[in-house]
């Protein structure tokens, strides 16, 4: 498919607005702003994108309140699976209304030898963020 056809296609547009205004988003959060866009649809769309050559990143931000070194794991495989070259782990930067997340608690993602190997070996690039 040519890049013309790609990007000119009217969900497709909507996604990179959202990730041009953004920088980044999960499916689910796209999903929030564009619900008239049915959940299969969307993936399929995503499929589309990820397969049709445009050079991209995938970035997770470590938050430890919502993220487990298994959820890196996880996310990974899903990643690869879906064929993502490059990938960064972020460091998580505590916002002010954040009272329980320590700088070791944001660090743990990051000394994790076997999961930073792992994920060496998953994609192509990779390297951390803090």
């Amino acid at each position: 498919m040519e890049l013309a056809e790609i990007v000119m296609n009217p969900v497709r547009q909507r996604i990179f607005q959202y990730l041009l205004l953004h920088e980044t988003g999960t499916v689910k959060e796209i999903r929030k702003v564009l619900p008239d866009v049915p959940g299969a649809s969307l993936y399929r769309h995503m499929k589309l994108l990820t397969e049709s050559g445009v050079d991209f990143e995938c970035r997770t931000t470590c938050d430890p309140r919502i993220l487990t070194i298994e959820d890196i794991y996880m996310i990974a495989g899903e990643l690869k699976a879906r064929g993502v070259e490059k990938y960064f782990l972020q460091k998580y930067r505590p916002v002010e209304s954040d009272k329980t997340s320590t700088d070791a608690d944001c660090e743990r993602f990051f000394l994790d030898k076997e999961l930073l190997e792992h994920l060496r070996a998953c994609f192509r690039v990779f390297d951390v963020r803090r």
